[in-house]
């Protein structure tokens, strides 16, 4: 089968379907990308095969100011970032059904034009969620809010020609949640999501460096607990006082620490360099092999990077998706959380010490690991998506 794949300029969503579209060539089907050609080049193999899709703005996304939380920054992304996005892709993924002639599209979450695109061109299209955040229904108490919503996708279904009610997040035919479902909670079960099937995380991979492989030796060959800071690379803005904060409350700690600091700004004083390092980019997996602790915004992909591994978080989630994700591991156990805006070394040093000397989050955080590493990920995604599509042509 034949099936065209749409995603949105960010990594983090690309990342979890490039590892399926190989199963999905490794069993024998033809895939084809819709987005930006410049940021899938990045990403994607040479010989991937790419229809170009157009981008609202000239460079990178329009960036949050740093303040904005809860609604407001939902508003932002919304407005800003996403319906624009749909509305600028269209047309691309329209000339992309025509050249190609999927069997289906397989959309990203937040590339809403591929639903609705396909929708309107009566082709079956399926969902592919990279985050566990809108299997949690965090605005079951803001009917304003979701109210707000189904209006922007009410005035966008209209502006791009699609006559039926559909909510481009659920496909009717098949979601997969890149996600593990006793981490998501009872909302997960809602009917409106549709059918949905969780195959747990998709990891992405690291790409390692002679420097990388060096800041991997000393991390791993130090004696006592070792702990990684990195509160990923798109909160390189807001990051900057908190990791101050993490320098002054590690320094109280008899820890071995590397912290990743995008904009390598971030001063340790001398005395500390024998125990805390720090990196523009970090690799993040590999660290956490060897790690005692994370210390994380807790997006998505990096809490499960963690959990894989068996490693408790010490959760300081800034804004999106990541306050759901770090209240759903918090109450499996496996995370404690405190305030990114409002938090002191003195607190962040006895949240780390507790979190380090607790045998029952590192429990926690090894039942969820044990399972996060028994689930189907990426080839289960696979055959998901073919059995889905196989359904709708036999049918």
């Amino acid at each position: 089968m034949r099936l065209l794949l749409v995603v949105p300029p960010f990594v983090g969503h690309v990342s979890p379907m490039l590892a399926v579209s190989r199963r999905l060539v490794e069993r024998g089907h033809t895939v084809a990308w819709a987005a930006d050609p410049e940021f899938l080049a990045r990403i994607l193999p040479a010989d991937a095969i790419v229809y170009p899709c157009a981008l609202p703005w000239n460079d990178d996304p329009p960036e949050r100011d740093a303040g904005l939380r809860g609604p407001a920054a939902l508003k932002f992304l919304w407005e800003d970032v996403l319906v624009p996005l749909a509305e600028a892709s269209a047309p691309g993924i329209d000339a992309a059904i025509d050249a190609f002639a999927p069997d289906a599209v397989v959309t990203d979450q937040q590339a809403f034009a591929g639903a609705l695109i396909a929708e309107r061109r009566d082709v079956p299209w399926i969902v592919s969620a990279t985050t566990s955040g809108e299997f949690t229904d965090p605005l079951s108490g803001l009917p304003l809010v979701t109210a707000w919503i189904d209006a922007q996708l009410a005035a966008l279904r209209e502006r791009l020609g699609v006559a039926t009610v559909v909510d481009p997040r659920f496909s009717p035919l098949l979601t997969i949640a890149c996600a593990d479902r006793e981490l998501c909670g009872p909302a997960a079960d809602d009917e409106r999501f549709g059918p949905v099937t969780f195959v747990g995380p998709v990891l992405r991979s690291d790409v390692s460096s002679p420097d990388d492989d060096a800041l991997l030796s000393w991390f791993a060959d130090g004696v006592g607990p070792r702990v990684v800071v990195a509160l990923g690379t798109a909160n390189a803005e807001v990051g900057g006082a908190f990791l101050r904060v993490a320098v002054a409350a590690i320094a109280t700690l008899g820890v071995r620490a590397v912290i990743a600091d995008p904009l390598g700004d971030l001063l340790v004083p001398d005395h500390l360099r024998d125990r805390i390092r720090t990196a523009a980019r970090i690799p993040q997996q590999a660290l956490l092999e060897h790690a005692d602790a994370f210390v994380s915004h807790c997006g998505h992909n990096s809490a499960n990077e963690a959990l894989w591994r068996d490693v408790p978080i010490l959760a300081v989630p800034i804004r999106d998706d990541q306050p759901v994700v770090a209240q759903h591991i918090a109450e499996a156990g496996a995370a404690v959380r405190e305030k990114f805006s409002r938090v002191t070394a003195p607190r962040l040093a006895s949240a780390l010490r507790s979190l380090l000397s607790d045998p029952d989050a590192r429990s926690a955080a090894a039942r969820i690991g044990a399972r996060l590493r028994a689930s189907p990920g990426a080839e289960g995604a696979a055959v998901a998506i073919e059995t889905a599509v196989a359904g709708v042509r036999e049918g």
